[in-house]
């Protein structure tokens, strides 16, 4: 059933063109992921769809009656209320509903008229025929698993910007759309909450359209993709590798068509100019090609985005941390933790939302202080920190002068360039470098501000949640330039793409002061039995030679990823059957519905065997 059609959408913003004449659908069980570079218009499009901002042209048609929930970047809410204030009287149908029948109930306490009764009967009426009954285990279920529980009682105005954007994505699953856009829906949520949001999404019928940097959650919850490039919109079917396939095709063939108009262009171009005023039918035909030759030809070139750096020389000694303990009032989160940092290390710090990570970070640096132990830093480290706070430039410093505030003498690749040439890498164009910070998106912001940490040249590199926010292009490249990057590396993500991308080993935060070494990938730390992992520390005698925490070099599978593998070899054999035997059926039916399910599954399936495959390869490596 058709939700929601574009026709014609166009939108302009502090005088640059974001979309044009944008047309799209969305229908019943659509799930769909929401995909630009950052400034390209994603936020402002959700903005349209969810009424809270106008199209300059073009019409939305939603089905009447069409319930929406909208997930927004920066969440507001009422200041002077408790969460559980909020929950139980704002926000959806069922705790407004909730808040009638509580008062009715109250009425009749003391009358006892028949129209207070007949109201009574009315809100229970409502109540069943909504399902409202249900609302209260639904509100307890979602504070714990969003760890809101312990604040129920906190005004609203008390919480971290975090702890916001978890309510108001608490507020949004309540109240059970028809539509769900959500808006970077997995910022601030640890991986357990992150998984508990794929399964509830996945097991509804709920559409989707969501805009997010996690590629594993999109791949996980969509099986469709919108992109917006060029102000165009382009919509890919499949999984998230098969959308990166896809959409290089589609850039590949934009080129070739482009320089081949261009070859043609200067041949009309000849012909163009020798051309008299007065004109044939046949001339003016041929102008219009020609002016569609020059729009054919102007096809954005698309320039890589490429972090590179030198790094400067690490002496020795890197960085060293012994018997390091640290609290807040009653709660532990650093218990006598010692560890020694090696050259050209990278590790992943993870575990749960407020068990200490960020705070490891701020001690490591010197922004907090230990209350027991000794952080000890050689002499030729050079730290730069990106820290997870919402950014801050001057709003009426232009893009280039906060880099030239920084410096103008930039060596890439062992070349040196000007403030603006290095912008222009970094896909800020020769208009925006001399846009207002101020009028920069979000994600622009966060992409400025991360070329600010890049440009201080460090050699021991911290990043706290470094993707949050920029587009996926932009996070494509920091990851090739942190693989390649020869200092040491401390990150911070929860992204899971990411930290197998970036990080050779784990730290990891057990709670309550507790913390110890995996050797391994994100991704295989999540399928592991967490307790039969490594120590709590490493001793700086060990660490001198081999530190605990550093993964070692794996030569064959173990039990458990054996018996991983065989399982793998014979899921994906079936999957691969009945794939088949379902195509087969396609061609052998006329009913829509058995139609509509056979192709449903075989997305699915599909989607199974890139997620399979993708383990069987990893594992195949080591197999005998």
């Amino acid at each position: 059933m058709l939700l929601l059609q574009a026709a014609e959408i166009s939108r302009e913003y502090a005088g640059k063109s974001l979309f044009i004449d944008l047309n799209f659908s969305i229908e019943t069980g659509d799930k769909i992921a929401l995909v630009a570079e950052n400034g390209k218009g994603k936020t402002t499009l959700l903005n349209i769809l969810a009424g809270k901002d106008k199209p300059d042209n073009g019409i939305i048609t939603l089905r009447k009656n069409l319930k929406i929930g909208y997930l927004q970047q920066t969440p507001a809410f009422p200041e002077n209320i408790t969460i559980g204030g909020y929950l139980q009287h704002f926000g959806n149908e069922f705790a407004e509903t909730i808040a009638i029948y509580e008062k009715c109930l109250k009425d009749c306490e003391t009358d006892y008229s028949e129209p207070a009764q007949k109201k009574l009967e009315a809100a229970e009426e409502r109540m069943h025929a909504i399902g409202a009954w249900n609302y209260e285990s639904s509100v307890r279920e979602m504070l714990h698993v969003f760890r809101l529980t312990d604040f129920k009682n906190a005004k609203v105005s008390t919480l971290s910007g975090g702890q916001k954007k978890r309510l108001a994505l608490i507020c949004v699953l309540l109240s059970e759309p028809e539509l769900l856009l959500l808006d970077e829906p997995t910022n601030h949520l640890d991986i357990e909450m992150t998984v508990w949001l794929e399964n509830f999404l996945g097991n509804r019928n709920t559409a989707i359209l969501l805009v997010s940097h996690d590629r594993y959650f999109m791949n996980t919850t969509c099986h469709a993709y919108l992109e917006l490039d060029a102000g165009r919109v382009f919509r890919y079917q499949g999984s998230y590798t098969q959308f990166i396939e896809k959409r290089g095709e589609r850039i590949e063939k934009e080129r070739n068509d482009a320089a081949v108009a261009r070859n043609l262009l200067r041949r009309e171009e000849e012909w163009y100019s020798r051309q008299p005023k007065a004109r044939t039918t046949k001339s003016k035909a041929r102008i219009a090609s020609y002016f569609d030759l020059k729009d054919a030809s102007a096809v954005e070139q698309r320039q890589k985005t490429e972090f590179m750096s030198s790094v400067p020389r690490m002496g020795k000694k890197i960085l060293e941390l012994h018997q390091i303990s640290k609290s807040f009032t009653e709660l532990k989160l650093l218990d006598e933790f010692t560890y020694t940092f090696l050259r050209g290390e990278k590790a992943g710090i993870v575990g749960k939302n407020g068990s200490g990570k960020t705070t490891l970070l701020n001690l490591i640096t010197g922004s907090l202080k230990p209350d027991r132990g000794e952080i000890i830093a050689g002499e030729t480290i050079k730290m730069a920190y990106f820290k997870q706070e919402e950014v801050s430039f001057p709003d009426e410093m232009r893009v280039v002068d906060v880099v030239k505030e920084l410096t103008e003498d930039i060596r890439l690749g062992g070349q040196s360039i000007n403030p603006r040439q290095f912008l222009g890498r970094f896909g800020f164009s020769a208009e925006m470098q001399y846009t207002q910070a101020g009028k920069l998106s979000r994600g622009e912001k966060r992409r400025l501000y991360l070329l600010t940490v890049l440009l201080q040249n460090p050699n021991f590199l911290i990043l706290d949640e470094p993707t949050n926010d920029l587009d996926i292009l932009t996070i494509h490249a920091l990851e090739d330039y942190l693989q390649s990057f020869e200092g040491c590396l401390l990150v911070v993500s929860h992204d899971r793409y990411f930290m197998d991308a970036v990080a050779e080993h784990l730290i990891v935060f057990d709670g309550d002061g507790e913390v110890r070494g995996f050797a391994g990938s994100f991704t295989q730390y999540l399928a592991s039995d967490p307790k039969q992992d490594a120590k709590k520390s490493a001793t700086p005698e060990k660490a001198k030679e081999k530190p605990e925490f550093k993964a070692k070099e794996k030569t064959r599978l173990s039990y458990m990823e054996a018996r991983e593998f065989e399982m793998l070899t014979t899921s994906i054999e079936q999957l691969e059957n009945e794939k088949a035997t379902l195509e087969k059926a396609l061609h052998q039916t006329n009913n829509h519905e058995e139609l509509i399910e056979q192709t449903a599954r075989i997305n699915e399936i599909i989607r199974l065997l890139d997620e399979k495959g993708d383990r069987w390869l990893e594992l195949s490596e080591f197999a005998n």
